[in-house]
Formats: C-alpha cells, structure tokens, sequence
C-alpha cells in the first residue's frame, strides 16, 4: 500500500461539541432577530393604531366644540329660548343658556344629568371627565316664504331632515329663537305652544323673513369616558375595557319627545382630561375650578385622551398607552 494513502476520519468529540456551540450561538441570534422584529412590528402596529384612533377622536371632539353655542346666525346675544322647562336638569338637552358649553370633573364628574354612571356598556365610568356641548349643527335649511306662526316654517329644501320633536334653531341677522317642531302639516314645520315633551313656551312672533333666515337642528352633545360592549374585559381601562363616548339628544320622528343617541366613537381610551381657558387666565383650570361656564369668558378648552392598546394575539401582553392633547379656540363667544 502506498505511504500516500490519506487515512479517512470522522470529527472527534471536540470538534462536534464546537460545532453545535456555535450554530446554537447563531440560532439564538437568529431567533433574537426574529423576536426582536416582531415585537417591533407589534409596538408599531399598536402605535398607528393609536395614532389614527387619536386622529378620529380629536376631529369629531374639535367639530363639536368649534359648534358649540353656535346660533347659525352668529347673534350670540339675542337668543330666545322658547323650550319649557329649559333649565330643568331632566331636559339638559334644551338648557342653551347655562350648558352650551359645560365641563364636569373632579366631585361633579358624575353630575352631568346627560349621563348613567354605571358598569353596563355605554356607561359613564365614575369620576372621570365628561363636557356637554349645545349648538346648531352644520345642517341649515333656508326659508321658503317669510314664516308665518298660522302656516308654519316652510322650508325651500324638499326633504329636510327634520321632524316633529326635533329642536331647532331659527335665526336671521338680528334674533335667534330655539325652538321645538310641535307638528309636520302640508310639508311645512309648526312651531305651536301647549303640546309636545317639553313643548314650547309660547310660538314665534317673530317675523323671520325668507331672505335672511337659517333654520338649523339643535346638536346637544355629551362627550364621555364609557364602558365599552366588551364583557370580557370588565370595564377595565387598563385592558382596552373603556372607549370614547358621545351621546345625542334627538327628536323622535313618530311621536314629539326628544330620546338618546348613544355611540361608542373610539374604543381604548382610558382616560380624557378637560382643562379650560377663561378671559385672561395665564393657564388652564379643571372644571371643578371653573366658577361660571358664562360664554363670554370661556374660550379654549384642553383635552388630553390616554389610548390603551393590547395585542390581540396575546392577551396577557403589557398594554402600550399613549398620551395625547389637543386644544381647541372656541369660535362662539368671546366677545371681549
């Protein structure tokens, strides 16, 4: 046999030992990578969905105090609230002089009549901050034919979205009137004393003339934090179990009564926070602070909403919060 033969071998212990050392060394970082991305991806995921919840809520929150105390002619001053009972707390919806634009926090946070503080879903959760907002809505109509009390509110659209019950404002340059549609008769809108829930005080004697006048639906608002449908979170902030609130009062079409709208606006938010500008306050107060809602003075309000998001892949994964604000200058008082 030649002395050139090489001899065949197999790798010996050390080497096999070295060998799994190091290709388990670089499974580990692989699977770190790997890990890592994903978590990555997850908290970035989260994040966008935070992101556009707050977009969402802040656009629908800033429309409605942009609106708030609004006439639709912007005679601020010369309001005649014709709705009876319009102070009673059961008929917040109507009270334009002292809750077109009201906060409550702190000890108050579970006064708003508006609201049911409770644990079923929709909800106020206790203690937390909530605001009521009146106005006429971006909706306006104009006049046909200068109004008549004996004939009614004749509107020149064909289909107006509006209904017997429905709150309204009717306003020109010069007066404002809120009022109830008692009746619906050949297509034109009553506005009649005596009947209806709450009904009105006495009918318009104004004259508004059809050239100068803008009827508008009342938007009487409350936004809240409430317990969102989710059972198996148990109304717990902390876990996504809470969401943004808003609740409506609206006409009822079939009969004259106003009812309740609620709707869940962004699920996952833990918390809201309403600070308010008034006059020349150098900062924002909370509304157990505020002394008067007179809407001459207040003119900014701060709101601070805390997302919470959980991967719904793992339900025991630490939630991801986020706190975010935003303020709003109010369009419709300061008249200083």
């Amino acid at each position: 046999m030649s002395k050139y033969v090489h001899l065949q071998r197999g790798f010996n212990l050390i080497e096999l030992m070295v060998a799994l050392a190091l290709g388990l060394i670089i499974i580990l970082g692989a699977s770190n990578v790997f890990l890592s991305s994903k978590q990555s991806y997850r908290t970035n995921t989260a994040l966008s969905q935070i992101q556009e919840n707050s977009r969402i809520a802040f656009e629908l929150l800033t429309r409605d105090l942009r609106q708030a105390r609004l006439t639709g002619c912007g005679n601020l001053g010369t309001v005649s609230n014709l709705v009876n009972d319009n102070t009673d707390a059961d008929n917040w919806f109507a009270d334009f002089a002292n809750r077109g634009l009201v906060g409550y926090g702190g000890g108050a946070a579970d006064d708003n009549p508006a609201l049911t503080t409770g644990t079923s879903a929709g909800n106020h959760v206790t203690g937390t901050d909530n605001i009521t907002i009146l106005g006429a809505s971006d909706l306006s109509y104009s006049l046909k034919s200068d109004y008549a009390a004996a004939d009614g509110l004749d509107i020149t659209e064909s289909s107006p979205d509006l209904s017997a019950g429905d709150l309204i404002f009717v306003c020109d340059p010069s007066q404002a009137a809120l009022v109830q549609i008692t009746s619906v008769s050949g297509g034109k809108f009553k506005i009649a004393s005596g009947t209806g829930t709450p009904g009105n005080s006495a009918g318009l004697s104004y004259v508004y003339k059809s050239s100068s006048t803008l009827v508008s639906p009342l938007k009487s608002v409350t936004w809240y934090i409430g317990c969102n449908p989710v059972t198996t979170l148990a109304c717990d902030p902390q876990r996504g179990g809470t969401s943004l609130y808003r609740v409506m009062a609206v006409g009822a079409a079939s009969s004259v009564s106003v009812e309740t709208q609620i709707q869940e606006m962004v699920r996952g938010v833990a918390a809201m926070n309403l600070t308010y500008h008034q006059g020349s306050d150098s900062d924002f107060k909370a509304a157990d602070t505020v002394t008067t809602w007179d809407p001459n003075i207040t003119d900014a309000v701060q709101a601070t909403l805390q997302f919470v998001v959980i991967d719904a892949s793992n339900g025991t994964s630490t939630p991801i919060t986020r706190d975010l604000t935003t303020t709003v200058l109010l369009r419709n008082p300061p008249k200083n």
